[in-house]
């Protein structure tokens, strides 16, 4: 059976750095600005798509989203969901289905005949949705098929992927896993060991391969036969705001201020007034850069409102971030008048950017109570204060405190004992490593891009 023949543009993407500009991204080489052209399409597949309620769904989701910043244009192919994003679109092809009638019927009455034949029914169904996918990968230059090559759900479906393989100039195929149904021992006595099941062993041609574990590759090599440096790791992700339940308002913030990728981020909820002595937080910021380039600090309060003085101390504070070359590294949200920074803060914004943060420091030199060490301790976010009286007896253990003599050097041993403890630095890897937004630049991007140049 004939099939469409699939356009595909020439394009040559190599040595990429990624830029941003604005709410979509560009592809760099060299300085010469390269990426998707128009009409570089990415076809997402699988048997559901969003807002059908999944894990595969949900990376669905986040590799459309994503690969849509980057100026491709996306469509995702699947039997159920429907368009979730006025600029990513839908085709249904119902005959994907994972529940679709005739190919379980089949499936059934084959496996009741193991070993013989499959007929022509199998091969005419396999035909039919061969066409189906032809049809709706016509503008497409890339599929980005998820789990349905090793998955037995739907057989038909499978066979008719190698057709399309193997008809000229299809889509490059990349093969997303997520699970194998061959070796899923619930699976057991749904699965034969004859044809059509066999296809479940049987590489696609020409498809690049991706697992989203180590796991998973090494079960995808001894299933297909594939060589390990065949199959790339791309991990799944999540939005790591959305993990942490960050509102909108806040992410809002956080985006104005540069401040949603920043590593590590030590929050300082306190009003600007002298006692809180934020000049030893901005010199122990100060050691601390040259361990760690990318750390942010961030006060959260405005100058205090009963003193006359407090915008002096601003002053003062500002001139010092200046002297000690902090701009970009330290904060004052309601003292800058830059990036609406003069808006008030509520507390649930405060609450946000504790469960964000890498640590909450207080250095004021005396305090009535320190409901902040408090907060910072109800949401587990590590706690690095001086020894005051009310917040031990608050806290207790649960603070890291600063030691005598109490000065810059000892404010960064502190925060330094905190921010290179085990869990704190499995926690920022987890943050960088799962980002689905990292995951989508570092990794999909230059996988598409490499995908695109072999077939150009």
């Amino acid at each position: 059976m004939a099939f469409p023949v699939v356009a595909v543009p020439r394009v040559c993407y190599h040595l990429l750095q990624r830029q941003e500009h604005g709410p979509s991204q560009r592809l760099t080489v060299t300085g010469e600005a390269v990426g998707p052209s128009p009409s570089t399409s990415i076809a997402i597949l699988h048997y559901s798509a969003p807002p059908v309620v999944g894990g595969v769904e949900r990376v669905i989701r986040d590799q459309a989203e994503g690969l849509l910043s980057y100026g491709f244009r996306v469509k995702v192919v699947a039997a159920r969901g429907s368009q979730w994003h006025s600029q990513i679109a839908f085709a249904r092809v119902l005959e994907m289905d994972s529940l679709f009638g005739p190919a379980l019927e089949l499936q059934e009455a084959l496996l009741k005949e193991e070993g013989h034949r499959s007929g022509d029914q199998f091969e005419a169904l396999a035909r039919a949705i061969a066409s189906r996918l032809a049809d709706a990968l016509a503008d497409c230059d890339v599929a980005i098929v998820h789990n349905i090559m090793t998955m037995h759900k739907n057989l038909p479906l499978v066979r008719a992927m190698h057709l399309l393989a193997e008809a000229p100039r299809s889509p490059r195929m990349v093969l997303w896993t997520h699970d194998i149904a061959l070796l899923d021992p619930v699976y057991r006595d749904q699965i034969g060991q004859s044809y059509p099941w066999s296809l479940l062993r049987t590489p696609l041609r020409g498809a690049t391969y991706v697992a989203v574990s180590e796991l998973r590759r090494q079960e995808l090599c001894s299933t297909m036969g594939l060589k390990a440096s065949r199959i790339e790791v791309i991990p799944n992700g999540l939005d790591i705001l959305e993990t942490l339940q960050v509102s909108k308002p806040s992410r809002d913030l956080l985006a104005r201020w540069g401040l949603h990728r920043r590593r590590p981020l030590v929050l300082m909820p306190a009003r600007i007034t002298r006692r809180k002595r934020l000049e030893l937080a901005l010199e122990a910021l100060a050691i601390l850069k040259e361990r760690f380039p990318q750390i942010a600090a961030v006060v959260t309060g405005p100058p205090g409102p009963h003193n006359p003085a407090s915008q002096r101390y601003v002053d003062e504070l500002m001139a010092l971030r200046s002297t000690l070359q902090l701009d970009g590294h330290a904060f004052f949200l309601q003292a800058e008048p830059i990036h609406g920074g003069t808006c008030p803060i509520s507390d649930g914004t405060i609450y946000e950017l504790m469960r964000l943060a890498d640590a909450v420091l207080i250095t004021s030199s005396h305090e009535g109570f320190g409901l902040p060490a408090v907060e910072a301790a109800l949401l587990r976010t590590p706690l690095v204060t001086f020894p005051l009286e009310p917040i031990r007896e608050a806290v207790g253990s649960i603070a890291t405190y600063v030691e005598p003599p109490g000065g810059p050097e000892e404010v960064a041993s502190a925060l330094l004992k905190v921010l290179e403890s085990g869990p704190s630095v499995q926690r920022r890897r987890l943050m960088e490593s799962f980002d689905r937004d990292n995951i989508v630049a570092n990794q999909v991007v230059p996988l598409l891009v490499r995908v695109l140049g072999e077939k150009a």
